[in-house]
């Protein structure tokens, strides 16, 4: 009778401790969803103000984080956006909305930045003209983490089209010569979702440019 009682127990004891083990781990589960859930909605709901005022100095190391905010201040003010860089020069606020923030630095160095908030992403785009577009993009994450994004090295090549049979052999063969090595402008294409690439023509004479513009086009590369 006793043994009998003491396995009744046993049993009991066994059972009870599967339930709170099994509430444990059903607790945990919930933990970890409401971690990430808060995790998540931190990343997702940040505004680009924030991102770009609190971007690391590597990002934008002549512009400080007080001058950061003076511009968004004037610009919000109606007022010229403009402040000193660090190591002189100045920076200028040309246009910003919730997801696209473009600034100058002098007439030949644009910066644009791109909030992606449904993908937790910021584009960095950089574009300077000495004599002739160059850009240079980058990805981060919500925490300025980089992330990885590969420009191929194009060729004048990868942009000719078959408009490009139409130009004089001699005239292509000048364009293409002139255009080696290959620089090129990177723009956001909203309706692709895609970064365009589009070869750089000020190195061409006005005549060859008209040409070339005939017989090149962009190209799309997707970054997401």
């Amino acid at each position: 009778m006793v043994k009998w009682k003491f396995f009744r127990c046993s049993r009991l004891a066994t059972a009870f401790i599967s339930l709170v083990l099994c509430y444990l781990r059903g607790m945990k589960r919930i933990l970890c969803f409401f971690v990430v859930s808060i995790v998540l909605q931190d990343v997702f709901s940040q505004s680009l103000d924030s991102l770009f005022v609190n971007a690391p100095s590597e990002v934008l190391p002549t512009l400080e984080r007080g001058n950061r905010l003076n511009m968004l201040d004037f610009y919000a003010s109606g007022m010229e956006a403009k402040v000193d860089g660090s190591l002189g020069g100045s920076f200028t606020l040309l246009s910003r909305n919730d997801s696209v923030l473009r600034m100058s630095c002098s007439d030949e160095y644009v910066i644009e930045m791109r909030w992606f908030s449904d993908r937790g992403r910021i584009l960095l785009l950089k574009s300077v003209k000495l004599p002739e577009v160059q850009s240079f993009a980058e990805l981060f994450d919500a925490r300025w983490a980089r992330q990885e994004l590969a420009v191929p090295e194009y060729e004048i090549g990868d942009f000719l089209t078959v408009g490009a049979k139409e130009v004089q052999e001699d005239v292509r063969q000048r364009i293409v010569s002139a255009l080696t090595p290959c620089h090129y402008g990177l723009s956001w294409d909203s309706a692709r979702c895609m970064l365009r690439v589009q070869p750089s023509l000020e190195r061409l004479a006005p005549e060859d440019r008209v040409a070339a513009e005939m017989c090149t086009d962009g190209l799309f590369l997707k970054i997401f």
